[in-house]
């Protein structure tokens, strides 16, 4: 399932620059029917693409417990789409390093 920026949300290049710091900032993604508001937990970058660990917040602002990774594509027409990543090696990669970026930055020192 392929998700579109909405129009008024913030630019995907900006998702794209999420950091420790941006942790937390909010985005709406659309899936055609439905907005979907998302948390950027992190970014990861790895040798297949740009992936972003969303969690859902729901209207009544509670939130999912369990993280969704997208990828960065771009479509056809050039627009860039979060693609929904269902693959369990894909997932798995990314969450591995997203712990291993969290234990770094727990090391004496790393700060």
């Amino acid at each position: 399932m392929n998700f579109k920026e909405r129009e008024s949300g913030e630019s995907i290049a900006a998702a794209k620059r999420a950091t420790a710091e941006r942790a937390r900032e909010k985005i709406t993604l659309s899936d055609g029917l439905v907005d979907h508001e998302f948390e950027v937990e992190a970014s990861i970058s790895l040798e297949s693409g740009l992936y972003l660990i969303l969690i859902e917040v729901h209207k009544d602002g509670r939130k999912e417990e369990e993280g969704l990774v997208f990828r960065l594509n771009q479509n056809e027409t050039g627009d860039e789409v979060f693609s929904f990543i269902s693959d369990d090696e894909t997932v798995d990669a990314v969450f591995t390093e997203y712990y291993r970026i969290l234990d770094s930055q727990e090391e004496p020192g790393s700060k």
